[in-house]
């Protein structure tokens, strides 16, 4: 098994002694008014304790989401072990044990899916979202085959947002941070109708400046203003029905992701900088000649309603979500306008799902459900290639015997250039260009059913399976004037079923430690290269073998978490970046193995340890493709090659100190640590291709004055770390370009809560 081991002197000694320290620790010698607050889940659809569910979960309840400002998953991939996060063109590429997606488009479905009160988010360009008003965040890891709503071979992100309460609730923050940083947010609810009608509404502000310069101007970069708002209603007319109304609605304008160039990759394309171009002297100091903007819009409805008929409830979702993600921005990353990319995309969807609850005495707990899932797509992408018009000058001219400087008349007269083509938006172009253009329909119909036998009062065996149907039409053209290479409509289309299945057993060893283990398999359907003509993959699918151990010790202190895992997958769906877009191919055969441990430490009146630890070894086993960083055309094996974002040590550890206040409430100081090690981003496991380790560090001081007021002050990327949010490698810049992670950021918080 591979695994490279770099962590830091002090941070290696204080992990290992924490760990053995909670293995040893002897429990009288602990303070006797404090044990670790519950937490209850729905990873299985049903309440139950998050050390009673037999699954690797994190779980995130809304004081923890507050307290350490975790509003996008950014921030919470630094707390779940195995979790990974970058972006792309306004999108998220997420990985959770080395499964996930790379591409952006929205088209493609992601490899770790995310729901939203039972929600699904069908683009990736949604999980790159900031939010709040949440009540609990659930990381589920491994795939989830028989559950839920669409199928997911990498694991489930589910955030369920507040809800109108009992009482009347008013809560305001202001939240003022580096570089002009402005965070305004506002909730309310309460009863409207006695027994019958609550609601809530919040609304957030969140704008700052931008913490870069672009060189080339003197402006300031790197900004984002977001606005967002929430509504929620529930409707009880019995004590045997409810239903829950919701709508959401945000939008984000920024400039963020930026690109950066970063190295030359020689003999793999034409560089701007062998053109001329300057990039930037670092990560906060670009060289871009055009504007960047991104406009991204998502907003959607949703109508739950429960329904307890005797001994079975019954559940319906129905939902609607409509997004855009819109941008141009400069891809080369230089000062010279070598590219410069217009994108749209967006998606319309429509989801249904009912589950039917119920159990059979005390021994039998079952659900049956069905699913529906409508989306439709369109993106369309325009590439301006104006610096790459000089290269071919020259090749047109010998070619075609073309007089000096009439390059510009040749490629936009469709009687002399035999690859003449319109763009798509319409007419001719001077310049050498690239379009394309896709719209894709998919509908996905599921069945499923899972149900769990108490075999004693200590052992359960739970067995689930679904059946799946999924149906992908898409149309597509692709055009240029410098080559033959495209299309005009392609028409495409694919229908695939499958069945996934679960088989589990879990067992009490004590009251306070539960042992499981479980065989799953699961499912991510096909599709089609939008960027190519619409090329085909195949789904992808995995045998999953795990065992587990959840404890809660040294009476009710400690909790510590265990998960150790195996993943064989056929047709592995690998991201390839080619020329302009990424290109998905199936790997034959790709292995995943894994140990993951979680704890928190209550050791002493007011002071907590947390963290988790996870060591990954993931590896194609079968796995041949060309490289398109290499010169000329050559079949690389990429077998024994790490898989993509999969870094063989992930780790973090957080140090939490409360002093109780004689007069004036309490102060608590947090401090905490993300460590990740090297990673590649691309399957032939290029050095130019490999993100470097790196650690980072917040720190955090929170006073509650009293039950209502709270003054928080804090401190993220502490020691200023480079970090890149994504590594680009990409043949049509002949090198990689950089997008970067916020820098150090510090703020102040005021709250009130009545």
């Amino acid at each position: 098994m591979r695994v490279q081991v770099d962590l830091s002197p002090v941070l290696t000694r204080a992990l290992l002694l924490l760990m053995f320290g909670c293995l040893g620790f002897n429990s009288t010698a602990w303070a006797a008014d404090e044990v670790i607050e519950e937490i209850v889940v729905t990873a299985e659809k049903r309440e139950s304790a998050l050390q009673k569910t037999p699954v690797a979960i994190t779980a995130l309840t809304s004081s923890m989401v507050e307290e350490r400002n975790l509003d996008d998953l950014r921030k919470i991939s630094q707390l779940v072990p195995s979790m990974l996060f970058n972006t792309s063109g306004g999108s998220a590429m997420i990985y959770m044990r080395g499964v996930g997606t790379d591409n952006n488009s929205v088209t493609a479905e992601p490899g770790v899916a995310m729901f939203v009160d039972g929600v699904y988010m069908g683009t990736t360009s949604e999980q790159s979202a900031t939010f709040d008003n949440v009540e609990r965040v659930e990381v589920l890891r491994g795939p989830q085959g028989t559950l839920y709503g669409r199928n997911s071979t990498g694991g489930n992100l589910n955030i369920f947002t507040k809800l109108p309460g009992a009482e009347p609730e008013f809560s305001a923050s202001l939240l003022y941070g580096d570089h002009d940083r402005v965070k305004a947010s506002f909730s309310a609810g309460g009863v409207l109708v006695d027994d019958l009608l609550a609601a809530r509404v919040s609304l957030v502000k969140d704008s700052d400046d931008g913490y870069s310069e672009n060189l080339f101007n003197g402006d300031d970069v790197d900004h984002r203003d977001i606005t967002s708002a929430m509504f929620s209603a529930v409707f009880t007319p019995t004590d045997t029905f409810e239903f829950i109304l919701r709508g959401d609605w945000s939008e984000t304008e920024s400039d963020n992701p930026l690109w950066n160039y970063g190295e030359i990759v020689p003999d793999s394309g034409i560089s701007p900088l062998l053109l001329g171009g300057q990039t930037g002297t670092g990560p906060r100091k670009i060289r871009n000649n055009d504007d960047t903007d991104y406009d991204r819009e998502f907003w959607g409805v949703s109508g739950t309603a429960n329904w307890d008929i005797g001994d079975v409830t019954l559940r319906s979702i129905t939902a609607y979500r409509e997004t855009v993600n819109d941008g141009y921005y400069d891809t080369d990353g230089t000062d010279i306008p070598y590219i410069f990319i217009v994108q749209t995309q967006d998606s319309e969807m429509f989801s249904q799902e009912f589950n039917l609850l119920g159990s059979i005495g005390e021994n039998v707990q079952w659900i049956l459900g069905a699913y529906y899932f409508d989306q439709e797509t369109v993106s369309q992408y325009e590439f301006d290639l104006p610096a790459l018009q000089p290269v071919f000058e020259g090749i047109f001219e010998g070619i075609f015997g073309l007089p000096p400087g009439s390059l510009a008349g040749f490629l936009a007269d469709p009687g002399l250039n035999p690859f003449y083509g319109e763009r798509i938006a319409g007419g001719p172009s001077a310049i050498p260009f690239l379009d394309f253009t896709n719209s894709q329909d998919t509908r996905s119909t599921a069945l499923f059913a899972q149900g769990t036998y108490h075999v004693s009062d200590r052992l359960r065996v739970t067995a689930g399976v679904r059946w799946t149907d999924d149906e992908k039409k898409s149309l597509g053209t692709v055009v240029n004037n410098i080559s033959p290479d495209g299309c005009v409509d392609a028409k495409n289309e694919a229908d695939w079923q499958e069945t996934t299945y679960k088989l589990s057993a879990d067992f009490d060893i004590s009251d306070s430690a539960m042992l499981y283990g479980s065989y799953s398999t699961g499912y991510k359907s096909g599709g089609f290269n939008t960027g190519a003509c619409n090329d085909s993959f195949d789904p992808e699918t995995v045998d999953a073998f795990e065992v587990g151990l959840k404890s809660t010790l040294a009476d009710g202190r400690l909790r510590l978490n265990l998960a150790a895992y195996v993943y064989d997958y056929d047709d592995y769906q690998a991201e390839i970046i080619r020329e302009t877009f990424s290109s998905v191919e199936n790997a034959a055969k790709l292995e995943n193995m894994g140990l993951e441990l979680e704890f928190l430490w209550l050791p002493v009146h007011g002071l907590q340890i947390d963290g988790s630890v996870a060591i990954m070894d993931s590896e194609f086993e079968e796995f041949v493709s060309d490289d398109p960083m290499t010169p000329v055309f050559e079949l690389v094996d990429a077998s024994g090659n790490q898989t993509l974002r999969a870094p063989d040590l992930t780790y973090n550890v957080g140090l939490q100190y409360t002093l109780d206040l004689e007069r004036g409430g309490d102060i608590t100081l947090r401090y905490e640590a993300a460590h990740k090690d090297d990673y590649y981003v691309t399957v032939f496991n290029n050095d130019f291709a490999q993100v470097d380790s790196h650690t980072l560090q917040n720190v955090r001081g929170i006073w509650n004055v009293n039950s209502q007021w709270e003054v928080q002050a804090f401190v993220e990327n502490l020691t200023d770390e480079d970090v890149p949010d994504s590594l680009t490698v990409g043949d049509t810049i002949g090198g990689t370009a950089n997008f970067w992670a916020p820098p150090r950021l510090w703020g102040v918080q005021l709250r009130y809560t009545m």
